[in-house]
């Protein structure tokens, strides 16, 4: 039995998603019990719970894994829950804690906790097929920008501490994508700009730095919140030059050509790009890749952290 915890964007999401493998045994638990009950309804599920937190010990002994889609200021929290209440293998989005410190705290006390991190840009095609190219042809350097459109971003859905930590709940997704195929940094030079531009993000807007991965890869990176920009990473080789832009497509520009060949198009799948593979490997029963294990989560926080909010603690 399944337990899908959070009834919002992302666990519909994830609802899609077992239901198109096939699985049917599944409940949801959200904050409120009318978001959950509409989500059950919708994909032909069996119960709904509201309750959120208070509700885990009447009903947890039920499942077998549970997939954590909750707000990203309560994945910590839902982690230190499960892991005092179930052995039961646990799926928890992106980046599990909002800070490096908080997810080391609870690894120490719960290192033996079965989590998976969601990281399903590393299961998305074009990412698969690049890693593939990579393995024959490897990274010399690499260059990558997560600029963030502000404009976009709804104030009224976030907590002020998931908007002040905006670079670890969105901008991670580009970081353990481009430091999971070159190896994190063990050197840095890191500058940050624009402090106080933007209230609710105080740290800073515009960012730009280098240094050498652990393989040895030298990047940089230039990311500015308040002009124009994009996500996008360029992994450049002794062939050429490849390119996610967007993350969802992969093109390569051959060496001595300014043009872009296409290799993977641009996902238009139903699913969400990434989560078939991803749940449907974490269902599987097999043993955790150390590559989304909390420890290596704790890793890309401590990266991202270094790179977006060099002088907080």
């Amino acid at each position: 039995m399944l337990l899908i915890i959070g009834a919002g964007e992302i666990g519909r999401e994830y609802a899609k998603t077992v239901r198109h493998l096939g699985i049917g045994d599944v409940d949801i638990l959200s904050r409120r019990a009318d978001p959950a009950e509409a989500l059950r309804r919708e994909f032909g599920f069996h119960r709904a719970f509201g309750g959120d937190f208070a509700r885990l010990p009447e009903i947890i002994g039920r499942y077998d894994r549970i997939i954590v889609a909750a707000p990203v200021d309560t994945l910590s929290r839902y982690l230190t829950s499960l892991a005092e209440l179930t052995r039961a293998p646990v799926l928890v989005e992106k980046p599990a804690a909002l800070t490096a410190a908080e997810l080391a705290a609870h690894i120490d006390c719960h290192p033996q906790q079965n989590a998976m991190v969601a990281l399903n840009r590393l299961f998305y095609p074009s990412v698969l097929t690049l890693r593939q190219r990579l393995s024959d042809d490897p990274v010399l350097s690499a260059d990558f920008s997560f600029t963030e459109w502000l404009h976009r971003i709804d104030l009224t859905r976030y907590a002020s501490p998931v908007l002040a930590r905006w670079g670890i709940a969105n901008s991670i997704h580009v970081l353990s994508t481009v430091f999971d195929i070159i190896g994190h940094p063990v050197t840095l030079h890191a500058e940050v700009s624009g402090a106080g531009r933007i209230a609710w993000h105080p740290s800073g807007t515009v960012f730009a730095g280098s240094g050498r991965s652990e393989a040895g890869i030298l990047f940089s990176y230039a990311s500015n919140w308040i002009s124009a920009g994009r996500w996008s990473a360029a992994f450049r080789t002794e062939k050429g030059s490849y390119h996610l832009e967007p993350f969802e497509g992969l093109s390569f520009c051959p060496k001595g050509r300014i043009d872009r060949e296409e290799i993977e198009p641009v996902w238009g799948g139903e699913l969400k790009c990434g989560f078939e593979g991803m749940v449907r490997g974490w269902l599987s029963g097999e043993k955790i890749d150390e590559r989304f294990g909390l420890p290596q989560m704790l890793r890309h926080l401590t990266t991202a952290e270094r790179i977006i909010y060099p002088d907080k603690p």
